[in-house]
């Protein structure tokens, strides 16, 4: 499934199949939408009709970004599927915190929604469920075996590239309801660590790098160097991301998590819209 960070409010859905295929017809199947908010899928209605084009009016208008098409449990169907149209409106940005114009944005604390985009084949990231700055579990990054540095990334998708699900994030001088201008994560590493690192990308390639230890050999010409040394306890670190991007708007779409020589943590990466809102304790 592709990248997805517009949010729909959707009334209607419209699906045109193929007339010369009758018996790919979608006689038995249900829509179903991912409610961002809970992690889950939710069933919507029943999608069945013998017309190669029919339309479905929802029960209810439903705001969403991702939606899926499924046949019963154990059947195996050959779609042909030339179009889905979605009947309705465009809203914005998905991110729940966005659509709700809440003056916190969290990219990372309690929830599993990155683990889709950024924990994927060999890369060593993955959740720390026993050490954690704030709540029960955090992002724990260790360089792959015969390796000494270590580098998470959302998996590359044609036509989104390196983005995150759910991220559109507007980075502003003045920030509106669902606009953003600060910063605030935690992080630590271990004493073999010699580098730590996290990267925020924006929809045009622009990026903005915090480290601790040695630099990245790619860090770009805005990075910060937050510590000389990487932190064996604990650190907050906050950036006001208006500043580091070179004074002009940004849509944060990516993340990026570096380290190098041991392991380290990431924790309670969040969005603010002043500096008082972002968390002032764990």
């Amino acid at each position: 499934m592709g990248v997805v960070r517009t949010l729909m409010r959707v009334s209607a859905i419209t699906l045109v199949e193929d007339a010369a295929h009758p018996e790919s017809f979608l006689r038995d199947a249900s829509l179903d939408y991912w409610d961002a908010a809970t992690e889950q899928w939710v069933a919507v209605m029943p999608v069945l009709s013998n017309q190669p084009v029919h339309t479905h009016q929802l029960p209810n208008p439903i705001e969403a970004a991702r939606w899926r098409i499924m046949l019963p449990w154990g059947v195996c169907g050959n779609l042909r599927l030339a179009e889905i149209v979605f009947h309705g409106e465009v809203l914005g940005c998905s991110h729940p915190d966005v659509a709700a114009r809440r003056p916190l944005a969290v990219l990372f604390d309690e929830g599993g929604d990155l683990a889709d985009s950024m924990i994927h084949g060999q890369n060593g990231l993955g959740f720390d469920l026993k050490e954690a700055f704030s709540g029960d579990r955090s992002l724990v990054l260790n360089p792959p075996p015969g390796r000494q540095d270590a580098e998470a990334a959302p998996i590359y998708q044609d036509r989104f590239g390196h983005t995150i699900h759910n991220w559109d994030l507007e980075i502003v001088e003045q920030p509106g309801p669902g606009q953003y201008r600060h910063c605030r994560f935690a992080w630590r590493g271990t004493a073999q660590t010699r580098r730590i690192a996290l990267r925020l990308t924006g929809s045009c390639n622009e990026s903005v790098d915090a480290y601790a230890g040695r630099a990245p050999a790619d860090a770009p010409a805005n990075a910060r160097q937050v510590a000389e040394e990487v932190p064996t306890d604990w650190q907050v670190v906050k950036l006001d991301l208006w500043q580091a991007f070179g004074g002009k708007p940004v849509r944060v779409q990516g993340m990026r998590l570096m380290s190098s020589g041991g392991t380290a943590w990431f924790d309670q990466i969040v969005l603010g819209r002043t500096p008082e809102d972002l968390p002032t304790k764990r």
